[in-house]
């Protein structure tokens, strides 16, 4: 079918021709097989920077995970109530746990505005050492909590936990509260 139309081209053009269309062939090739090694070399690097990248995100999360397995371990073994003594307005705390706060001197009120000694997570629960003493929980720069709070009996209790720089956050409040199995 194609023949009447080589017949009607030179022998020279079609010399051209068939050079012209052999390059073109080898030249998409070329670029075939050139696209196929670079992509398998692409391939291995990226495969190899995935799999680093997976393994230090899984070393990461193991950390973490070992982290946080401390940090519940360290509270699960706070469950005894510390004693800690309010001073300028301030509390000095070892890290989360529950407390019991009494005043300097035994003075009958004292103002809680700031805790010191706590790090970013560490949650805490306070209360006063005394039925005698009330501690008025003031909101500060340091304390967020939307209004003041008074442990004035051994039933009151509040609750914060560490936001940072000794930022402490309240996560509950509980006023006339019984614990039954632990008093």
């Amino acid at each position: 079918m194609w023949e009447w139309l080589f017949n009607l081209i030179s022998d020279d053009v079609k010399k051209v021709l068939s050079a012209k269309i052999a390059s073109t062939v080898i030249f998409f090739i070329g670029i075939f097989v050139g696209f196929y090694y670079l992509g398998d070399w692409r391939y291995g690097t990226t495969n190899d920077n995935l799999e680093s990248a997976l393994k230090s995100q899984k070393e990461n999360y193991e950390a973490q995970i070992s982290s946080l397995k401390n940090k519940q371990d360290s509270q699960n073994n706070d469950t005894k109530l510390k004693s800690v003594t309010l001073s300028s307005n301030a509390i000095h705390l070892s890290g989360s746990g529950r407390y019991l706060i009494s005043t300097e001197n035994n003075e009958k009120v004292g103002h809680l505005k700031r805790i010191y000694g706590l790090s970013l997570g560490d949650k805490i629960e306070l209360r006063s050492a005394s039925n005698d003493i009330d501690v008025i929980v003031e909101p500060t720069n340091y304390l967020k909590m939307q209004a003041l709070f008074h442990l004035n009996n051994k039933y009151d209790k509040i609750s914060f936990t560490c936001d940072g720089n000794d930022i402490c956050v309240e996560d509950y409040r509980a006023s006339n509260w019984r614990e039954r199995d632990n008093e």
